[in-house]
């Protein structure tokens, strides 16, 4: 991943859900950061490599997502509008409903 786009979807991220965010490549460095105050792009991000498969099974298995702030913008756009990655991500110009079933687009 190209770090200006780690490090925008990064900010996005932030923004989105309130939580300062950090993402690494594969060997532990940090390619992207909602903290642009923090000089820690291109350092070794050491907890993101000490977690076993055990622990993040557990994690996943607790893990709930969080309540997401208000967004505006594009962010306000994409909540409404796309779907979970699970089911593609994609976006489209009408609102989901709330089971994310197929929905139609409005009569014009």
């Amino acid at each position: 991943m190209l770090e200006s786009v780690a490090q925008d979807i990064a900010s996005i991220a932030s923004n989105v859900t309130g939580y300062y965010i950090v993402i690494t490549d594969e060997k532990g460095i940090i390619i992207g950061t909602s903290d642009a105050e923090e000089p820690r792009m291109g350092t070794l991000h050491e907890g993101s490599l000490d977690v076993s498969e055990e622990e993040l099974a557990e994690r996943r298995k607790e893990w709930t997502p969080p309540e997401t702030k208000a967004a505006s913008g594009f962010a306000n756009l994409y909540q409404r509008l796309c779907r979970p990655a699970d089911q593609g991500g994609a976006m489209q110009p009408w609102d989901l409903d709330a089971k994310y079933q197929s929905a139609k687009p409005p009569k014009v």
